[in-house]
């Protein structure tokens, strides 16, 4: 992913849904919901997500957070392959 580069998306929590936004900062994430910044996640080992700072994310919105954030690399990094 692009440093730079937000992946803005709709999601659905708690029968809400949001506008979520994931900034990539280093090897972080920052996530937004709402324009409100909620928490910043780390990827680890076994393709699972550490919450480093903010609220504890339920499992399955880390889950979609993830495959949205995987999609986008594969677009960036394999555009031929889609």
């Amino acid at each position: 992913m692009i440093p730079d580069n937000k992946l803005k998306f709709a999601i659905k929590l708690n029968d809400n849904v949001m506008r979520c936004v994931i900034i990539p900062d280093g090897e972080d994430y920052k996530v937004e919901l709402n324009d409100v910044e909620v928490a910043v996640m780390r990827p680890r080992q076994q393709d699972k997500w550490m919450v480093m700072d903010g609220y504890e994310l339920p499992r399955e919105f880390i889950e979609e957070l993830d495959l949205h954030i995987e999609a986008r690399y594969k677009e960036r990094e394999f555009p031929d392959h889609l």
